[in-house]
């Protein structure tokens, strides 16, 4: 756990200086070599599923054909730290060029990246983050003259998970009114909800659906996981920013909806990886928050201590629960 903890202290350092490019350099380096050259038990899925999958060459679903080539072609002439190493760069390469092209921004953004959870859990699920990473890519394409490239990197991180392809609801959600009565209202009533998820209802949804997790259902899942103080501080942070930043900020109301569905479907696995790629555009978000006219200058001091404060709470809240296996952390050799 130290190890996070002390990645996330330097992360906080660098970001003092953000257009440091020495700065961006290191924390890549830190990044990868902490990715690349992880023990196999440093993540549930790393040293189970994948593993076993990169030697039985087993593993490919409807159109995730790049993350099944690229498998298999590593396996050709190289081990499975390879595939561990390329994932990796697969991860941080699009994310660090997407902050690089932020300017003043690139050192929080990589920052909050971190702080929640996102770096962590792609020590896990592998695939899907890679698919984070390149939907973060296609982001800069949004609203401008060239916006199919947002399309076609979409489609480019629908080749590695296939959840990537609920992206293509960005453009629609932008154009979405806000109210924020309304959605205060909705984040309470989908907060309650979440209590009513019995287990033969998520049954019932898993098995109606099938969308592969049916053997995860009954081992993994089965403990009482419909309150959360992790979603319950996301549900804060939603409303706090609600009232005091611009409302209409694509990356606010993509905030807010990834945590009403996290509110709804508390214990449906496939539900709550769909609503991490709306909850990622926090690192977006909170580095250059839009504040509501007339916002006082103390206010304004003290939601950005809130931001910082909730982010370092939700890694060590994930980290203390080891979520996705990622402790106790050690190096391959």
């Amino acid at each position: 756990m130290y190890i996070y903890i002390i990645i996330a202290i330097i992360l906080s350092l660098l970001a003092l200086k953000p257009e440091s490019k020495q700065g961006l350099t290191i924390s890549f380096i830190v990044l990868f070599a902490v990715a690349a050259f992880r023990a196999l038990n440093v993540g549930v899925d790393t040293g189970v599923i994948y593993y076993n999958q990169f030697n039985n060459h087993t593993g490919v679903r409807f159109i995730e054909y790049s993350w099944y080539g690229l498998r298999e072609f590593v396996a050709l002439f190289a081990p499975y730290r390879v595939h561990l190493m390329v994932s990796a760069l697969l991860t941080l390469v699009p994310l660090y060029y997407y902050a690089w092209h932020k300017g003043k921004s690139a050192a929080l953004i990589i920052l909050f990246y971190f702080l929640l959870y996102n770096y962590c859990s792609s020590l896990n699920t592998m695939r899907q983050f890679v698919a984070m990473s390149f939907v973060l890519l296609g982001t800069l394409y949004l609203g401008s003259k060239r916006q199919w490239l947002f399309y076609a990197w979409v489609l480019v991180a629908a080749t590695f998970h296939t959840s990537a392809l609920v992206m293509l609801l960005l453009p629609v959600l932008d154009k979405v009114k806000v109210n924020e009565k309304y959605v205060t209202a909705t984040l309470v009533l989908t907060f309650v909800l979440g209590f009513f998820n019995t287990m033969d209802f998520m049954n019932t949804a898993i098995s109606k659906f099938n969308l592969g997790y049916i053997n995860y259902f009954g081992v993994a899942y089965t403990r009482d996981v419909t309150f959360s103080l992790s979603r319950l501080l996301l549900n804060v942070m939603v409303i706090v920013l609600l009232f005091l930043t611009n409302k209409d900020s694509l990356w606010l109301k993509s905030f807010m909806l990834g945590v009403m569905v996290l509110n709804v479907f508390p214990m449906f696995p496939d539900v709550g990886r769909i609503a991490k790629y709306f909850l990622l555009f926090q690192i977006i978000l909170f580095p250059t928050l839009e504040f509501n006219p007339g916002t006082t200058k103390e206010t304004r001091m003290i939601v950005k201590c809130g931001v910082w404060v909730y982010s370092y709470s939700v890694l060590l809240y994930l980290l203390s629960a080891n979520v996705g296996g990622v402790v106790p952390y050690s190096f391959a050799w």
